[in-house]
Formats: structure tokens, C-alpha cells, sequence
């Protein structure tokens, strides 16, 4: 037995081996594909009215961005809600390499320069690097592993990346590099990744929500659309994350900071953004006017700006009009 690990977990070590390959790198995995079949089952069983068994072309849009993980997410998503054999039938909308609305940030100058690109962005995160909690940390594992000395920031990060990673992507397994973290040291280093994108994707710079008035506006245009039923949109984390910016949910208090661990945070990525994340809006006629219901990871949530839950159409349309009416992609994204 070396220090804490028990023989089991001793054995389990020693059979470990990797068998990604870098080609695979953001692929969607086996787990990915389960995890989208379930949620289209579950969205179908929910919506009966206005997700039919029967594909019709005329009544759906499958749009998804110009990468493996988006285009398989909607594969088996269409699997999930029309069966394998029927899945076959959907069109897809071309993917584009250059999309400005699902895939905005990736093509907006200004903020590549002035956000991503620049160091200031994560301060915080570095502040909170050198911290007390992540020095205690890095000190926690290597004696949870009975290693003597404390391991590297580097290091404890890649463990810890593995560990949620493998781990995630097996059913019944548990990744032999999760036996060095206690709850504590998981909510040290969940925070750490927190702060990188809350400043990154979130409230620290105003563009990042701003040129979130892409994909809000094609939301407001797509309900307008008389023939669409439902429409599917298959994008990433980061555009994701940043139309919950702009629609100002989980929004702290106060930004989050590299001098302390805020533990009562609204913004926490496990919750938020967690694989397979989604957002959806259902719009219901209703004899009072139309009213809109919007789900984050299937649950109703009620938006900041409505006072219910089932939102009237017509107040959210005046509340956004800022967005649907002047987003100008071009002017906002222009680098200087």
C-alpha cells in the first residue's frame, strides 16, 4: 500500500493506459451519443403537440456548425426523436464554415483581440492560481496519492481534467486519476475553471453578451416563421454560454474574483454548461396572447426580465428590441 491508495485502487493504477489519439481530439464520444438519443426522447415524450413521430421537412430545421461534435450531436439527436430507421430522411441545413450566428465569437475581430486574446481576461484566474485554497490543493492530492512533495498546478490540472473526462465518458467507471480529489479540492478547482469563464464567456466584458444578439435575433425570427414547427440548433459552449449572458441569468452579485471563493455563485459551469447543455424556447398560443416558456437543461426557468414563467410574447419582443432590431454583426465586431 503507498500512502492513502489502497491495493484495489493500486491495481487500478498500474493497468491504466490512454487509447485516445489526438485526431480524436473534441470528437463526440460513445457516452455523447447516448446522452443526445436520451434527450431527444425525453424533448419528444414532453412537447407531443409539436414534436410528431413522423418526419416532415416542411415542419423541422436541423441546422448544426462546421465540426464533428455538432453535426454527430444532431445525428443522434434526430435518432432520438424520430427513431434510426426514420432519422435517415432528415435534411440538414449546409454547415458553414464562417457562421455568425452559431458560432458568432469565433468570427467577431474585436472580440478575439480585446477578450480571448488578451492576458487581462484572465487576472483573475491567475490571482486565484497563487491562492492559499489552490496551494492547499495541490498539497491534498499528492497526499491523497501518498506522493511526498507537492505537485504542480499544471500537473493537478491534468489529473483533474482526466479524471472528470474518463470518467464521463464510461457509464460504470470511475477514471483511477479521481483518487487524488476530495470534495473540497474539486470545488477549489471548479472555481479556478469558473473564473476563466465568467470572464471569458460571461459578465466581465460587455461585448462577449453583446454579440449574443445573433443567435437571440434568429430565435425571435425562426418564431415568426409560420411553416417551422420546431427548429434545432446544434452549436458549443461558448456560444451557449454567452446567450445566457445575454438573457442575464445566473448573474452574481458581484463579479467573481481571484481573492476568495465565492460558494453561494449563481455562475458555476457544472450547472450551467454541463455536456449535452441546452436551451429551448416553446412558444404557446394561448387566448390572452401568445406566451413564451424557456427551459435550460430541460428545467422551466423564469427570465430576469418577466415577472412569470410563461412570458408574453409581445413584452419580450419590446424588451429585446435593442437586440432583434440593431445587431449589427459587422459594426460591433469590427477590430480597431
Amino acid at each position: 500500500m503507498l500512502g492513502p491508495l489502497n491495493e484495489e485502487q493500486l491495481h487500478w493504477f498500474s493497468r491504466w493506459s490512454s487509447n485516445i489519439s489526438a485526431e480524436q481530439e473534441k470528437f463526440l464520444t460513445y457516452e455523447g451519443q447516448d446522452e443526445m438519443i436520451l434527450l431527444a426522447e425525453r424533448m419528444r415524450k414532453r412537447f407531443p403537440n409539436a414534436i410528431k413521430e413522423k418526419y416532415d421537412n416542411k415542419s423541422f430545421l436541423f441546422k448544426y456548425t462546421a465540426t464533428q461534435r455538432a453535426q454527430q450531436s444532431a445525428l443522434y439527436f434526430t435518432i432520438g426523436l424520430f427513431d434510426k430507421k426514420k432519422s435517415r430522411d432528415v435534411i440538414f441545413e449546409p454547415a458553414m464554415k464562417v457562421d455568425t450566428t452559431l458560432r458568432f465569437y469565433k468570427h467577431c475581430d474585436k472580440w478575439q483581440k480585446q477578450v480571448k486574446k488578451n492576458p487581462e481576461t484572465y487576472k483573475e484566474q491567475r490571482a486565484f492560481a497563487v491562492s492559499q485554497a489552490m496551494s492547499d490543493t495541490f498539497s491534498a492530492v499528492a497526499k491523497n496519492l501518498g506522493l511526498k512533495g507537492v505537485l504542480s498546478k499544471e500537473m493537478v490540472i491534468l489529473m483533474y481534467k482526466i479524471c472528470g473526462y474518463e470518467t464521463s465518458w464510461h457509464k460504470y467507471y470511475t477514471s483511477p486519476w479521481c483518487y487524488g480529489f476530495d470534495l473540497k479540492s474539486i470545488k477549489t478547482l471548479e472555481y479556478y475553471h469558473d473564473l476563466k469563464h465568467y470572464w471569458l464567456d460571461g459578465y466581465g466584458h460587455d461585448l462577449t453578451s453583446d454579440q449574443a444578439c445573433m443567435i437571440l435575433k434568429n430565435m425571435f425570427e425562426m418564431m415568426g416563421k409560420e411553416n417551422k414547427t420546431a427548429t434545432f440548433l446544434f452549436s458549443h459552449s461558448g456560444t451557449l454560454l454567452k446567450l445566457l449572458t445575454h438573457l442575464g441569468l445566473y448573474k452574481p452579485k458581484t463579479h467573481l474574483r481571484g481573492d476568495s471563493v465565492i460558494e453561494d455563485r449563481p455562475w458555476r459551469a457544472s450547472n450551467i454548461d454541463c455536456f449535452a447543455s441546452n436551451i429551448a424556447f416553446v412558444l404557446y398560443k394561448c387566448d390572452d396572447g401568445d406566451k413564451i416558456l424557456t427551459l435550460h437543461q430541460e428545467r422551466v426557468i423564469k427570465l430576469p426580465m418577466c415577472e412569470t414563467e410563461l412570458c408574453p410574447w409581445e413584452h419580450l419582443k419590446a424588451y429585446f428590441r435593442n437586440t432583434i432590431h440593431n445587431c449589427n454583426f459587422a459594426d460591433m465586431c469590427k477590430a480597431v
